[in-house]
């Protein structure tokens, strides 16, 4: 199992520098997370407060595109976080969404 989750944290790093500025995305409900998918790979799992601020707009996005990619070093984290780190450093998508003409309130 150890194994398995290692080699899913590897893919999604290699899946992540894959990614280009223009690349477009979607945002999905996932299981009760708010998911980025490049296809059909998971490429950023929203934080809860991201998850509670996306999920009602979800049907509204007409398109998730990438801007950025962000690198994130494990001391840039506060120090209660860094224990929970994976990995040294990692990538992130910085997107924009751009929502349909339907009102999202």
């Amino acid at each position: 199992m150890v194994v398995n989750i290692g080699l899913y944290f590897i893919t999604i790093h290699q899946h992540l520098a894959r990614l280009n500025t223009g690349s477009r995305l979607s945002m999905e409900n996932n299981n009760g997370k708010v998911v980025l998918k490049d296809q059909d790979r998971v490429v950023a799992v929203l934080s809860k407060q991201g998850a509670q601020f996306w999920s009602a707009k979800i049907n509204a996005i007409e398109s998730v595109t990438v801007l950025a990619m962000v690198r994130r070093y494990r001391d840039d984290s506060e120090e209660g976080y860094q224990a929970r780190c994976k990995v040294e450093q990692w990538e992130l998508p910085l997107v924009e969404v751009v929502f349909g003409d339907t009102c999202i309130g």
